[in-house]
């Protein structure tokens, strides 16, 4: 077969098999932290090298690269330059690593938990590119950071969703200089499309818009399984929703993929715990440089990791996974590692209030006890819901 398909084929998986064969090559490894659509997966294994491999083989386990005739060389390009900007400042925790991180978590949650069957190709490739630019460039302070700076950034996008709107119209600038080869294959109008899902997708990574997100996620849960008759079911077998609701489910997959480090297990979760503090010591140390207001959880007198592990978790992460858990039935079990960290967290808090001898620790103690109790009590529920 001398198709045009099929010569892209051949080129990709020439790629991804020339390059040694790369040992993490799909689900078939048995061994989880091995398998690429595994949320057990450990990205720690690989190299900046192998990073590249992985986004190939992601594309084509969704067989993207024939349906859209992605030009191999084209896509090289991008990501070595995606590579260049993500290096450029050496942050110990918004880095390439990151990035490639949420671009894997998300694959998984298409892959593996059935995502893929509420979107069109067009929506899987959008997203993917969205997992792969929604950091682009980080300069590893946060958005208080800009405004209370009054950065250059802040003053470019007038304080509003600064480095979102930046990581957005960076990626743009450099596929734009890449002459949009990645899009070769695309008609003007889905061009058009790609770009406005990756704009909402990456602005809606800014945690201000948290709660609402979650607020949306739970309406159209409600509205699907309230009357599922209304929604059809395409030739693929995949659901036809609302293009609203669609932007509304994408926005959401790739939220929780960008705050999912607390759903991994134990061993990564850490790792990334410990590399986040770092950088948000980092800008504490900065902003008392610079005699700013010290950003929420950055000076490293008063933070406490398990704290904000605990807080972070139980007002933030749970709450969402456990709503998108409720559309997604398979992430129960991501659910249940959370637990599994909430437990290693409280643990490692219960001795360090031991140790330090605070005043009433036993009532200091009860109330997070109480705290975890109120999580497993949630989580019983979510499980009760959906068994």
């Amino acid at each position: 077969d001398s198709s045009p398909q099929r010569k892209t084929l051949r080129e990709w998986e020439s790629w991804a098999t020339v390059k040694d064969a790369w040992k993490y090559k799909d689900e078939k490894d048995p061994i989880p932290s091995h398998d690429l659509f595994s949320w057990q997966f450990n990205l720690w294994d690989l190299s900046y090298d192998d990073y590249i491999t992985l986004t190939m083989l992601i594309l084509l386990k969704f067989e993207l690269p024939t349906k859209f005739s992605i030009d191999i060389h084209a896509w090289t390009a991008f990501m070595f330059e995606v590579e260049r900007l993500m290096t450029v400042h050496m942050n110990p925790y918004h880095n390439y690593t990151h990035i490639m991180d949420v671009l894997q978590s998300v694959a998984v949650i298409l892959h593996d938990f059935s995502a893929y069957q509420w979107l069109s190709d067009i929506d899987i490739f959008s997203l993917i590119l969205s997992a792969i630019v929604h950091d682009l460039e980080h300069p590893g302070t946060n958005n208080p950071y800009q405004v209370n700076s009054s950065s250059p950034l802040a003053i470019r996008y007038n304080d509003i969703a600064v480095l979102e709107s930046y990581h957005c119209a960076r990626a743009f600038e450099v596929l734009h200089a890449l002459n949009m080869g990645i899009f070769s294959g695309l008609t003007v109008d889905q061009r058009k499309y790609v770009r406005k899902i990756m704009i909402s997708a990456v602005l809606s990574t800014d945690m201000t818009t948290h709660f609402s997100l979650k607020d949306e996620m739970d309406a159209l849960t409600n509205r699907v399984f309230a009357d599922p008759s209304k929604f059809s079911i395409n030739e693929e077998g995949r659901v036809e929703l609302p293009e609203k609701d669609k932007l509304t489910f994408i926005k959401s997959v790739l939220h929780i993929c960008d705050i999912s480090n607390p759903s991994k297990p134990w061993e990564i979760s850490k790792k990334w715990s410990d590399l986040v503090v770092e950088e948000f010591f980092n800008q504490g140390d900065i902003e008392k440089r610079q005699n700013l207001p010290v950003s929420m959880n950055c000076d490293r007198l008063t933070t406490n990791q398990d704290e904000l592990s605990i807080n972070f978790n139980d007002f933030i992460v749970a709450p969402f996974f456990f709503s998108m858990a409720r559309f997604l039935p398979k992430l129960l079990s991501v659910c249940k590692i959370l637990e599994a960290n909430r437990a290693s967290w409280n643990n490692m808090l219960v001795q360090r209030l031991t140790a330090s001898g605070v005043p009433n620790v036993g009532e200091v103690v009860a109330k997070w006890e109480l705290r975890t109790s109120a999580f497993v009590g949630k989580l019983k529920e979510l499980e009760d819901s959906i068994l």
